[in-house]
């Protein structure tokens, strides 16, 4: 076989199965979340929040954010989850600079997980910006991590944002991509902490699939 055509179907197939899993996670089921080291800063910087390690069996695993800053999560643990573009404990859409930023994020383009204390300080930022576009209460937090990491003068990502969309509260405006989906977490009756996933839209995993079939129709023709 071509070495060419090899490398077009192993590309095409790559993306298949990135896309794909991430496109077909059930509407419904099971994740586990982990917590990690990185969401602030030690001390009186550590505002909570992502990043989370979250795994969905048979789906793999990604990192995630809060979108609501009250309500509780305890770590390690199994919920049930549903999947909705609403908190489900205010039935409020997420912002659709919530959902830009953090498909950035899933994308690897947003920043490097360099897993050291400046990758724990840009997801301080991206935890704190996410709940300052979704208007949650933020004045809990200590002082000292409210100066760094809510302010929107100087976080990076409000500031990366109000210059994309002109004004914070035109960044606040309701995402109607839905691309971004928020997994409502919950054990039995009881609500907890609601996170977000990246699911890519079905017309990208087709358009992958076809780059696929068309690169495997073309191997065979060249046998």
């Amino acid at each position: 076989m071509n070495k060419l055509v090899k490398t077009i179907i192993a590309v095409a197939s790559l993306g298949v199965a990135s896309v794909a899993s991430a496109a077909l996670i059930p509407a419904t089921g099971t994740v586990h979340l982990e917590n990690t080291p990185y969401d602030g800063g030690t001390g009186s910087y550590n505002i909570g929040g992502g990043e989370f390690e979250a795994t969905i069996a048979g789906f793999g695993t990604f990192y995630t954010f809060c979108v609501e800053i009250k309500q509780s999560i305890d770590l390690p643990g199994d919920y049930d989850y549903t999947t909705s573009n609403t908190v489900d404990s205010q039935v409020d859409p997420i912002s659709k600079v919530t959902a830009y930023l953090y498909e950035l994020f899933a994308k690897g383009s947003l920043y490097a997980r360099t897993l050291n204390a400046a990758h724990d300080e840009i997801a301080g930022f991206l935890q704190a910006a996410i709940w300052i576009l979704e208007d949650e209460d933020f004045s809990g937090k200590k002082q000292i991590a409210k100066d760094k990491f809510f302010n929107v003068a100087t976080n990076p990502f409000i500031l990366q944002v109000v210059s994309k969309y002109g004004t914070l509260a035109g960044a606040k405006a309701d995402d109607d991509q839905g691309k971004v989906k928020v997994l409502n977490l919950t054990i039995g009756s009881d609500k907890y902490q609601d996170v977000l996933v990246y699911v890519p839209d079905s017309g990208t995993t087709l358009a992958l699939l076809g780059l696929g079939l068309a690169g495997l129709a073309l191997a065979r023709r060249r046998r």
